[in-house]
């Protein structure tokens, strides 16, 4: 037999957990509220927190704080469970990113928080901030398991700090594209290679901005910097072709990403 479907207008005898992401973009979902009230087929998931006597909800965030807002009563079902709220969420409305870094943050693991605080600097695409500052590739997913898992750690900052603080001079200079994920992904590579020297190429970006175009692809934009790193030099270097190399380098360690693509 199923648990059995209660209701309460006591919003206090509910608490909602710390490991949760950040509730918003509720605008459909209360005019639903509105028009339907509580649907009883989507109870809340609730279980008994033996330290505050209250009802911890695991499941049914959006639907707490909008009932609350319409004094509407709150449906529910209290459980015994070990289940973590992402992976009860999992199974309907899938976690980004952006809600375990939030999360982890309320949380105060410090990992995530530099992952935050990275990505507010710098602009960067969130997937590429989490794998920077684990050491690994723009680019490279490797990560982002044990990111969500809860169980993610900072690796070596130097590759992620070249990389945050070219694109920041990006867009610094006025190139609008210069959080664009496939830029990223080449910034990243080209920031590998032997003998690259990170001050040279943002003194390029500086003076030749107007070459800097969107680029339809990660090589085209590899490609692109490479024109930028060698123009006006009598020595060329070819940035492309070293950034190709270092990526092989890098394949063939065991547990590194291959970004030869």
């Amino acid at each position: 037999m199923g648990k059995m479907v209660l209701e309460s207008n006591n919003y206090s005898k509910f608490e909602l957990l710390e490991f949760n992401r950040d509730v918003h973009k509720t605008r459909h979902l209360e005019m639903s509220m509105i028009k339907h009230g509580w649907i009883d087929a989507y109870p809340a998931h609730v279980v008994r927190n033996h330290k505050t006597g209250k009802l911890q909800i695991k499941a049914g965030h959006h639907r707490f704080i909008v009932a609350q807002r319409l004094r509407i009563a709150v449906k529910y079902v209290e459980c015994r469970d070990e289940a973590t709220i992402h992976e009860l969420e999992r199974s309907t409305t899938p976690w980004k990113l952006r809600d375990y870094l939030i999360s982890y943050v309320r949380l105060g693991k410090v990992a995530y928080d530099r992952v935050l605080q990275y990505h507010q600097e710098t602009g960067i695409n969130l997937g590429a901030c989490v794998s920077m500052l684990a050491g690994e590739s723009a680019g490279s997913s490797n990560w982002h398991k044990q990111f969500k898992d809860g169980t993610y750690r900072l690796g070596d900052p130097n590759h992620a700090t070249i990389v945050g603080e070219i694109v920041i001079c990006c867009k610094r200079s006025g190139f609008p594209h210069a959080c664009a994920k496939l830029f990223i992904e080449a910034l990243s590579k080209i920031a590998w290679s032997e003998g690259f020297s990170p001050a040279t190429l943002k003194k390029k970006i500086s003076h030749y901005v107007e070459h800097m175009k969107k680029q339809p692809s990660k090589q085209a934009y590899i490609e692109m910097l490479d024109s930028i790193y060698n123009r006006g030099s009598q020595k060329k270097i070819p940035l492309a072709f070293l950034a190709e190399e270092a990526a092989r380098k890098r394949s063939a360690v065991p547990g590194v990403t291959n970004d030869l693509v």
